[in-house]
């Protein structure tokens, strides 16, 4: 008698000839136009515009003499310039943004 349904029958699966490449972002090999070198850190920031009326939190992820980069929950709703504080008010820097993406922020600060 044969089992034409194929319960419990054991099948042989063939192996896949080769792994599926997994895509990697572009990594950006193009020229350092940074005029500092940056230090990495993890430092809780308030960024602060409209006249003291807005304050977002951020995360300061690394930082130079001249600018930074900076974690944000929603980067598209910082305004263009404004003030940045550490969390304990340490250091204060009035920044211009330079670029952003979808989570970060590329400041340069200003030099008054």
């Amino acid at each position: 008698m044969t089992n034409d349904i194929g319960f419990g029958k054991r099948q042989k699966i063939q192996p896949i000839a080769a792994p599926i490449p997994v895509p990697q972002a572009p990594q950006y090999t193009g020229p350092d136009r940074r005029a500092g070198a940056r230090r990495k850190m993890l430092k809780g920031c308030k960024i602060i515009f409209n006249n003291h009326f807005s304050v977002f939190d951020g995360v300061i992820v690394n930082i130079s003499e001249t600018g930074a980069r900076i974690k944000a929950t929603n980067p598209a709703y910082v305004a263009n310039e404004f003030l940045l504080t550490t969390v304990f008010g340490n250091q204060q820097y009035t920044c211009n943004v330079m670029w952003r993406d979808k989570e970060f922020i590329g400041v340069q600060f200003d030099t008054m």
